[in-house]
């Protein structure tokens, strides 16, 4: 199934997550018998953010995410979830002036990779 998100990312501003999921079978995970999800998605930027410290803007241009979680169907729990993302964004900001150089804005592309993992565990005392 298909679905659509919008996500505020507080000063970078918004992003649209666009997002295909596969049930792709059942799986046992620490003992629990659970239902697998793989996913991929898209991210696509929103509009520019707020002005940040300094001056400085930053917008999120384009991204990618995949993964797989695997859900506990009983408990309604995601017991583990893999993640990769890649996101690509953009820094807006002010060059200083020196005399008769410098001034305007620079921009710099910063490209970021993620691998997260997400387990739920138990607690003993």
């Amino acid at each position: 199934w298909f679905r659509t998100n919008e996500v505020t990312l507080g000063a970078i501003g918004s992003v649209t997550v666009e997002m295909d999921y596969t049930l792709t079978g059942w799986e046992d995970r620490g003992g629990r018998e659970c239902v697998v999800l793989s996913y991929t998605g898209q991210v696509r930027g929103g509009g520019e953010s707020a002005p940040g410290p300094m001056g400085t803007q930053r917008k999120v241009e384009r991204g990618r995410v995949g993964g797989q979680s695997w859900v506990d169907p009983v408990q309604a729990v995601v017991v583990e979830s893999r993640m990769r993302q890649e996101i690509v964004s953009l820094l807006t900001a002010p060059v200083p002036q020196f005399g008769d150089q410098g001034g305007g804005t620079q921009d710099i592309k910063q490209e970021l990779e993620l691998t997260i993992l997400l387990k739920l565990v138990e607690l003993t005392e």
